[in-house]
């Protein structure tokens, strides 16, 4: 969340409307470091749910 409101704020400071989307190119590598445990950590989750419910079998 702490990404997309600092690309908010940059999109305003350049005079850009806001879009809400993140420039991965533009992040130092702790962020991305971290974007990227974050992605798999929801990567696991929604496993997890599929395989809990039986998503996978609709």
């Amino acid at each position: 969340m702490a990404l997309r409101l600092k690309a908010g704020l940059d999109d305003l400071d350049a005079g850009r409307p806001v879009s809400g989307k993140v420039d991965v190119a533009r992040l130092i590598s702790l962020e991305r470091d971290l974007l990227k445990d974050t992605l798999d950590i929801v990567k696991r989750f929604r496993r997890l749910i599929q395989s809990r419910f039986h998503l996978d079998q609709l």
